[in-house]
């Protein structure tokens, strides 16, 4: 793979070789590696030195090799600060820079990579409240530390200094003309099913795709991939009032998505270039083609329930040990009709990317009223009821989808407790809540726990635009929201049920926490 991605690199004519390395190698992704390496002035990766100080990786699932930062300590030394934008990239013995940067469309994607990395990590109010906010936390410690490796004096004046580095790097990009070339604006993107704004299209439904597109502009492009890996297809978009784009010349582009498969995820971004000579580019996100939009396509629900998850038990203490006597996590399938349920070709999943995470073993059934249990422990060489996936006590969900990919079942719990089952109310068909555990047995008559803080859910779950809070308390209780890097976009005081406007909110997953309970939240776009 390597010796092929290599041959690829250097022996492909320019005309073609975007479209030719980009089936061998995550050409974008090593575009955004080289953006982030020049514009921190990296004396110590590929970018300066182009043999050492960096990893390369083959993802085994989309079959491409990518490049990754390795050992990037060494940024804006004094003598780096003024290299320019394309540092290197004359050079044949840096074939990345070299081979890559001739092409002119990845030319002008590596610059509009390069001038996110600007925006969002040089921007000189940002960097001075960090910068200062760290000396300030370190101050005193600094001044009283006996064995201190320079004076305080030294550092006092260092600090300012190092802002100045970055400075002088953003001014140096910003001289650069090709830097400064100004790309399209791209306003709103929004994926329309039957006319609605961002939802989940049903199985094989066509998606269209629309793009508000500030003047001056060569082109606009659709990108979209029918997977959550792998490389993306181009569509060209039109503002002829003939593509779902509203009127003909009214700065909206418009493209459509082929149906999928029902559980696809779907991932899309837009670019557009300017109708000058460089054809400079812009993209939405910016962060693309890893910082993406994406939807699911709908799971169709079965004709009638046949199993269902009953019950899941995610902090197993002493409720039951498996065949190895081991205090395990399981998961509690009932069949609430009369007749047996042949499992095979059946799923369990923890999760909405990898939808047959868990196939049940072929001959796996359930009796008419029985119950089965998987251990969710990832011991498959144990038995044959054991998952290749844990359940986390901190709350996760599990879903359980039949032979024809459809979702029979889905649970999504908060924050659990030991020995506690989350289990249905009345047995088989009730809501879940938090109770004695009740072991491949009816839940009917266990004692459910008053415990510290209010029950909550939300619905709808996955959401694109917004979603309504449930607690279990009639009392006003404090509910944060927090997305993946833990910062806080939410909290209210929420008593029995409220609704929320997420349509602002980043595509990504959140925690929501309202006293000991807590949730995931997924919002897609």
């Amino acid at each position: 793979d390597l010796v092929r991605v290599c041959d690829k690199l250097n022996n492909t004519p320019l005309v073609t070789l975007y479209d030719t390395l980009e089936k061998y190698m995550d050409v974008d992704r090593v575009l955004w590696f080289l953006a982030c390496e020049n514009a921190f002035a990296d004396d110590d990766g590929y970018i300066y030195k182009g043999k050492m100080d960096y990893c390369l990786y083959w993802d085994e699932v989309s079959g491409r090799i990518t490049t990754q930062e390795y050992d990037g300590n060494s940024i804006l030394e004094n003598q780096n600060v003024t290299w320019g934008p394309f540092y290197h990239a004359t050079d044949p013995n840096y074939p990345l820079l070299y081979k890559l940067l001739q092409v002119p469309e990845l030319r002008q994607r590596y610059l509009a990579h390069l001038r996110s990395v600007m925006a969002e990590l040089l921007d000189q109010a940002q960097l001075q409240t960090v910068i200062s906010g760290y000396a300030t936390l370190v101050d005193t410690i600094v001044l009283n530390d006996p064995k201190k490796l320079m004076t305080y004096t030294q550092f006092t004046s260092g600090w300012p200094a190092f802002l100045n580095l970055f400075n002088t790097r953003r001014n140096t990009l910003n001289s650069n003309s090709e830097v400064v070339q100004v790309a399209p604006t791209i306003g709103t993107v929004d994926h329309v099913v039957n006319g609605q704004l961002n939802v989940a299209p049903t199985a094989g439904g066509t998606v269209n795709v629309r793009a508000m597109v500030g003047s001056g502009v060569s082109s606009v492009s659709l990108f979209w991939c029918p997977q959550l890996w792998g490389s993306f297809e181009r569509l060209a978009m039109f503002d002829d009032g003939l593509h779902d784009d509203g009127a003909s010349g009214d700065g909206t582009y418009g493209a459509s998505i082929p149906g999928q498969n029902a559980g696809s995820w779907v991932r899309y971004y837009v670019e557009a270039k300017a109708n000058n000579t460089a054809l400079s580019a812009s993209y939405a996100p910016p962060g693309a083609e890893h910082d993406v939009f994406v939807y699911q396509v709908q799971l169709p629900p079965p004709p009638q329930p046949s199993v269902v998850i009953n019950e899941v038990m995610a902090k197993n203490v002493s409720t039951a040990e498996d065949e190895y006597n081991e205090a395990e996590d399981w998961i509690e399938l009932y069949n609430p009709t009369p007749d047996p349920v042949d499992l095979s070709g059946w799923f369990l999943t923890d999760t909405p990317f990898d939808l047959y995470k868990w196939p049940f073993p072929a001959g796996s059934s359930i009796t008419g009223y029985g119950y089965l249990i998987v251990w969710a422990d990832e011991d498959g060489w144990q038995a044959p009821l054991h998952a290749n996936f844990k359940l986390s006590g901190d709350g996760e969900e599990v879903r359980l989808i039949n032979a024809d990919s459809m979702q029979v079942d889905a649970v999504l719990f908060g924050e659990q407790f030991d020995d506690l089952g989350y289990a249905r109310l009345p047995n088989g068909y009730g809501p879940f809540v938090i109770q004695q555990a009740t072991f491949a047995a009816t839940n009917d008559f266990a004692g459910v726990n008053e415990l510290e803080g209010p029950m909550i859910s939300a619905f709808p779950n996955p959401t694109s635009d917004g979603f309504t809070f449930l607690t279990g308390s009639t009392q006003m209780t404090d509910v944060s929201v927090y997305d993946a890097t833990a910062r806080r976009v939410w909290n209210g005081r929420v008593s029995g049920r409220i609704e929320i406007d997420a349509s602002n909110w980043a595509t990504g997953s959140y925690t929501v926490k309202a006293g000991s309970s807590a949730l995931k939240l997924m919002v897609i776009r």
